[in-house]
């Protein structure tokens, strides 16, 4: 069982690269249930690259909302959200809950 000392996830001397160059070398991070963190950075310094890197390692924790490319400027952002975790569930299940959201549903998303 994890603890509130285990991390949920954890990256030791990473390197991640975009179109085959290193944008991020021996990066080291660890973050604990409960944490919130936020990435701030120039354009090119890597942010994206990351939060690719962090999505890979926990897709089965974790929904990614891509910079622009992924959002519905029309839907809310429990909506994008969602949109981005519909192969956890049956298709009419998806239907339901994008058209009458679902408490737990919610409740999962709104911390984020």
């Amino acid at each position: 069982m994890l603890t509130r000392s285990d991390p949920v996830l954890k990256l030791e001397n990473a390197t991640v690269g975009y179109n085959g160059e290193a944008v991020l070398k021996n990066l080291s991070l660890e973050i604990k249930p409960g944490e919130k963190i936020a990435l701030v950075g120039q354009s090119g310094a890597g942010k994206s690259t990351l939060l690719n890197l962090l999505y890979q390692q926990c897709q089965e924790d974790a929904a990614l909302v891509p910079q622009d490319l992924g959002l519905v400027r029309s839907l809310s952002v429990f909506h994008n959200v969602f949109m981005g975790r519909l192969n956890r569930h049956p298709t009419w299940y998806n239907i339901a809950n994008l058209l009458k959201p679902l408490k737990k549903e919610v409740d999962q998303i709104s911390p984020i």
